[in-house]
């Protein structure tokens, strides 16, 4: 879309709402965003930036993504009641590794059951206890093994459901050791097949503004809006923070993390931090606004959530386009002709340095 933009010399937003399917939920979000973000005087504000500063330009650009989901594979998850106290202990067939699985999982246990969270206690992803369980990707874990949590809790209701109405006015607590004294069985796993859920599509947008240093190849988030579409979510917080941790990585990807080969051997040459730059404190935006899409349901998640990750990490797309804004500034001033720019992944800053068309003779002092 940006190069048909610029070799039609239309503004690249006419052009994606042009080449969207009827009725597409992003042809309303996509012009609502665009106000809201206030991108039309910010880029012009770039515009001037760029006509008056020669070793600094500016870039921005507003990205639109419709990320669909689709499940493969299965998970299980087994929930254990415990008769003494009530707690409830959980197993799942996906690790945590940062990314709040084990929170939303305790949270769709203790809304299913009932009961509150503090009860609930997720324990470490072992083998044995999920022997078959598919690889973690696309997304999709927490939704596979919060569904089978859930299926799971169904199954212990309906064992419980008869003292339950023997006893209405009854505490959870004492309501597990009833259940207990009747030899009743007080736990339940299940396992995801892929039919059980239904794919959907995660809606999100995002705007960024970059300052380039021409010197020395540098670049500067200056400011991140993203707007993601999480359905009724879970847990926000939690939400937000995977938006911001995938956009971050992401960056990384298109601006610090090269990788480099010893071409007599074929080996990895830069494998530590010294040579190969993962982002930093100082490459987060200075300015990063995340929002979740209000009044969004799916019917189809978890309790009508979506699920959050990949889609953010796509958006950062829209850094390499702001990029590639900025550079055609330099070029200009360099002197060269206006062309389109194509750009890859990995733009360090010696790369960038070369794309500016910057040469020897134009470092005069006036």
């Amino acid at each position: 879309m940006e190069h048909v933009a610029f070799v039609t010399g239309l503004d690249p937003l006419t052009v994606r709402l042009a080449n969207m399917e009827p009725g597409s939920s992003m042809a309303t979000l996509l012009p609502a965003f665009y106000e809201q973000v206030d991108f039309k005087e910010r880029k012009a504000a770039v515009d001037r930036f760029n006509e008056t500063n020669r070793w600094k330009k500016r870039g921005i650009a507003i990205v639109p993504l419709a990320h669909p989901i689709s499940y493969y594979g299965g998970m299980n998850a087994r929930v254990s009641i415990y008769h003494v106290d009530g707690s409830v202990a959980v197993t799942i067939g996906a690790p945590e590794i940062g990314q709040g699985i084990n929170t939303k999982v305790a949270q769709v246990v203790a809304h299913t059951l009932g009961i509150p969270l503090a009860l609930i206690t997720v324990k470490p992803h072992m083998s044995v206890g999920s022997p078959n369980a598919f690889v973690e990707g696309s997304s999709i874990s927490t939704d596979l093994v919060a569904y089978s949590a859930r299926r799971a809790c169904e199954t212990l209701l309906e064992r419980i459901r008869p003292v339950r109405e023997d006893n209405r006015t009854a505490p959870w607590e004492a309501i597990v050791q009833m259940c207990y004294q009747r030899r009743i069985d007080l736990t339940a796993s299940y396992n995801s097949k892929q039919t059980d859920l239904r794919g959907y599509t995660v809606w999100a947008l995002c705007a960024v503004q970059l300052e380039v240093d021409i010197l020395t190849g540098q670049v500067q988030l200056q400011r991140v809006n993203i707007l993601e579409d999480t359905g009724e979510s879970i847990n926000p917080l939690l939400d937000i923070g995977q938006i911001e941790g995938a956009f971050v990585m992401a960056v990384g990807f298109h601006l610090l993390e090269e990788l480099r080969y010893d071409r007599s051997m074929g080996a990895l040459s830069n494998y530590r931090t010294w040579n190969y730059k993962p982002p930093s404190a100082r490459d987060i935006p200075v300015d990063m606004r995340v929002r979740l899409l209000q009044k969004s349901s799916n019917r189809a998640g978890v309790l009508r959530s979506k699920t959050t990750g990949e889609p953010a990490y796509n958006l950062a797309v829209a850094v390499q386009f702001a990029l590639r804004y900025a550079l055609a500034s330099a070029r200009r001033d360099a002197g060269l002709p206006i062309e389109w720019l194509e750009l890859a992944t990995s733009c360090t800053p010696g790369k960038i340095i070369a794309m500016t068309g910057t040469t020897i003779d134009q470092f005069v002092l006036h």
